[in-house]
């Protein structure tokens, strides 16, 4: 658990705001949103590290009030609670109570601005996963809701969901944990709720970690750490846009940034590099190497220029071949080869669950296999 003893002579961290968005417009349905803002507000209270997030309160709210309220209260977190249709649009109100829709591009563009500053966001309302996809793009992770959603699941998802974050629990297993008391309460709705940016989200803890500048002067490894946490938030997006100059998969990017964090964390600094510029300049550079190596790695494992497909070849040989030229333009795969590689049979065995010799086993009816096929193939 992170120490929050306040260090004499500094500030004790700003609490995560967390922004409570509800709209239940006069000619829609009636919703429970008081209700579901109580309860979130007690499970906050309940939660250990409480006093890192911070609830600000927004009823009957119209597009523009969430806009003003983001401006002003900057946000970490903006939870929504409101109807949303098929046709992936959120109702908002009006000055007169009246049901304003708002589509995917005003809502992504909505967010836009608020880039590197709203770190989560939480769209319990029906059919908002079109919306929670759109919004990813410029938040770290977005909850989203795949159907329609009960009055009794938005309130059991919401409940737990705050409770596990005010205990300090990252905002991925905070999600997974409110999946699974949906369906402890035997809701039928535990399916519903999406989860975007998960490898952030696993991340993202509103712990009110910090590290002050006593410490920043004594410890490399802790200034490293603080400097890492902060070029995270602000600079992911962009790390993840570098590494796309090289390969075309935004997944495998995203994989490249995470390691070249890892590395910074764990490989000891050279006392030359100081300060925010000079870390990002390192990590600018290990994304764009860990980048380099996985494109050579790919090029090395298949072959631009595979040979062609036999005429006489049997169908399931073309099939073959066929499958071949798919996982030959797929970086993720040959990342995932290449790690293989350096595991030995005895780790291999252990993480599939298989024994030993039946792994040999297996192996040498693969490549018996591989064999036949290349014969066959002239």
């Amino acid at each position: 658990m992170t120490d929050t003893t306040a260090h004499p002579g500094v500030a004790p961290p700003d609490p995560a705001p967390v922004l409570l968005a509800g709209s239940s417009p006069v000619d829609k349905v009636e919703l429970a949103i008081d209700a579901e803002f109580d309860l979130i507000e007690n499970s906050v209270q309940l939660g250990s590290h409480r006093q890192h997030l911070r609830i600000v309160l927004s009823r009957d709210t119209e597009a523009g009030e969430l806009v003003a309220k983001m401006l002003g209260e900057k946000p970490s977190v903006v939870h929504f609670s409101g109807h949303g249709n098929q046709q992936s649009e959120l109702f908002f109100e009006n000055e007169h109570g009246q049901s304003v829709a708002v589509g995917v591009d005003q809502l992504s563009k909505m967010f836009a601005g608020f880039s590197g500053v709203v770190r989560c966001v939480v769209l319990n309302a029906c059919y908002s996963v079109p919306q929670a996809e759109a919004i990813a793009h410029h938040a770290d992770c977005v909850v989203g809701m795949s159907d329609r959603v009960s009055d009794a699941a938005a309130h059991t998802f919401a409940t737990n969901f705050y409770k596990a974050m005010a205990s300090g629990r990252d905002v991925a297993t905070s999600f997974d944990l409110a999946v699974v008391n949906i369906d402890l309460a035997g809701i039928p709705e535990a399916k519903t709720p999406a989860l975007f940016g998960r490898e952030r989200a696993a991340m993202l803890v509103f712990d009110g970690q910090q590290v002050d500048d006593k410490e920043v002067t004594t410890s490399v490894v802790a200034g490293i750490e603080a400097i890492a946490r902060q070029l995270y938030e602000s600079e992911y997006l962009s790390l993840v846009r570098l590494a796309s100059t090289i390969i075309d998969s935004v997944s495998v990017c995203e994989g490249i940034v995470q390691e070249a964090f890892v590395e910074i964390l764990t490989t000891e600094m050279s006392p030359i590099v100081t300060g925010v510029d000079g870390v990002l300049a390192v990590l600018r550079k290990l994304v764009l190497d860990i980048a380099q190596d996985r494109r050579d790695v790919a090029q090395q494992l298949f072959p631009a220029q595979l040979p062609p497909t036999a005429t006489s070849a049997s169908d399931e040989v073309t099939k073959v071949l066929r499958a071949i030229q798919s996982l030959a333009q797929d970086e993720a795969q040959a990342l995932v080869l290449s790690q293989l590689s350096k595991l030995d049979p005895a780790t291999i065995s252990s993480t599939l669950g298989m024994e030993q010799g039946h792994l040999d086993e297996t192996i040498r009816m693969a490549l018996d296999n591989v064999g036949s096929l290349l014969e066959a193939l002239g």
